[in-house]
């Protein structure tokens, strides 16, 4: 397998992994603890990976894909709070 391979078989996986999640947040019970959770998980993460050896790329890489998740559950909520304002008008 080649580099080029090799890399557009990573981002392959990331992009399935990135769906999975997508489909577990929309469907998770209860986003705000959800957003909590990934918050604090995403902050252990990134502490784990400071405390190792890894090139900038991958720490890009991970706060890049972390904001991204972060951000379709800040969308999330925002969605619940406008339709649970909408069913008590």
């Amino acid at each position: 397998m080649t580099d080029k391979e090799r890399l557009d078989y990573l981002q392959g996986q990331v992009a399935a992994l990135k769906s999975f999640c997508l489909a577990l947040m929309s469907s998770h019970p209860n986003p705000k603890l959800l957003f909590d959770r990934m918050e604090r998980f995403g902050n252990q993460q990134a502490g784990i990976l400071l405390g190792q050896p890894t090139s900038d790329a991958l720490l890009q890489g991970a706060d890049a894909m972390r904001d991204q998740l972060l951000a379709y559950a800040r969308e999330l909520q925002a969605a619940i709070d406008k339709k649970s304002e909408a069913d008590k008008a």
